[in-house]
């Protein structure tokens, strides 16, 4: 981590950036698997998922202050979506358990909490594209949204999947358009300023 930092401050690039984030994601995680994980024991999951989570909010934050915003903003996108399919896919996986008559604690709260936070992750995403017009950002909150809600909706192990499926989904092509639409416009204005 310390080598990629220092590498990110003498040439100033996108690969010695995600260099250092990646040292800095070994370091979280070996953090949280020592500090979180066996003291809560099976909920450890939702504390590591939630660390992570805060790891690439971290990220993508004080990234936006380097000249490399937009990389290191993808990177805490991606690490923030990580974190939450550790937890959404340990429910989904304690459902598949469950289904063959297996035995083990109720996640479903867990699988809640990682699901909201991330549409939460997914719908910051959205708002960088319209903000920005960069299309890294709709491609990694549109992708990731349909990951989160499709694992979300069955680790949450709901009656009438389908129907929570189809809904969710027409929401997610709404929300989509919506912020396609925004980001044009908002590209639009900008060429529009800059030719007068």
């Amino acid at each position: 981590m310390l080598a990629g930092a220092g590498l990110y401050a003498w040439l100033r690039t996108a690969p010695a950036l995600a260099a250092a984030v990646v040292g800095g994601l070994v370091v979280v995680s070996a953090i949280l698997d020592d500090t979180v994980a066996p003291d809560l024991g099976d909920e450890g999951v939702l504390g590591v998922g939630v660390g992570l989570v805060a790891y690439g909010v971290a990220v993508g934050g004080l990234g936006w202050l380097l000249p490399t915003r937009h990389v290191s903003a993808i990177l805490g996108g991606l690490i923030c979506l990580f974190g939450v399919l550790v937890v959404l896919v340990t429910g989904a996986t304690a459902v598949v358990f469950a289904g063959f008559g297996g035995a083990g604690r109720d996640l479903t709260g867990d699988s809640a909490t990682g699901l909201a936070l991330g549409v939460l992750v997914c719908l910051g995403l959205l708002t960088l594209h319209v903000l920005t017009a960069s299309w890294g950002y709709a491609l990694l909150g549109t992708g990731g949204l349909v990951l989160v809600l499709s694992t979300g909706l069955y680790a949450l192990d709901l009656e009438h999947t389908l129907r929570w499926s189809a809904g969710v989904g027409v929401i997610g092509v709404a929300i989509a358009a919506a912020s396609g639409v925004l980001a044009a416009r908002g590209g639009n204005d900008r060429s529009e300023n800059r030719g007068r």
